[in-house]
């Protein structure tokens, strides 16, 4: 899986991490064409197969998704794994009405791709009610490395925008 790619590797050349996360994103655009909802996208559930410039990511684990068949649909179980999760999913009340898990799938994938910019994820506490509190900050604890790029740095900075609305898309 991915994770275990990461931290054996420690830093993932430009190229490769552009090209995984390619894959991540027309996987997630697809299935977000098709009303389906991850809910639990993390290292562990992208798996690589083929080496060097034919590797390929792919998606597994649907056990949590969801099926939205009306657009603008809203999911109401809040679900996932803490260190991906969004913070309409973490914060009391912030969605009392349901979230929008397409735009929670987006931070999820934001938190994927500031992993294989950084080795390291962006939110990470030594217990729940501290890691809560930096997911709904937003802030990561370091800042993306500038020789990765301002244009990488604005995209993690983007795909973690508390507001799930100012998230961009999949697609």
């Amino acid at each position: 899986d991915l994770l275990q790619y990461v931290n054996a590797s420690g830093w993932v050349p430009d190229p490769l991490a552009r090209r995984l996360f390619h894959h991540l994103m027309g996987g997630i655009a697809f299935c977000h064409a098709l009303g389906i909802h991850h809910r639990d996208l993390k290292l562990e559930n992208l798996l690589l197969h083929g080496f060097g410039d034919a590797m390929v990511l792919k998606i597994a684990d649907f056990g949590l998704s969801d099926l939205q068949t009306k657009p603008g649909g809203l999911s109401g179980t809040l679900c996932g794994s803490p260190l991906y999760a969004a913070p309409e999913l973490m914060t009391v009340g912030a969605a009392p009405d349901g979230y929008d898990a397409s735009k929670s799938d987006i931070w999820s994938c934001g938190v994927i791709l500031y992993a294989l910019l950084v080795s390291a994820l962006p939110f990470d506490a030594d217990d729940v009610n501290s890691l809560v509190r930096l997911v709904q900050q937003g802030t990561p604890t370091s800042p993306v490395p500038a020789e990765r790029g301002a244009a990488a740095a604005h995209l993690v900075h983007a795909m973690l925008a508390v507001d799930a609305k100012h998230r961009p898309t999949a697609g």
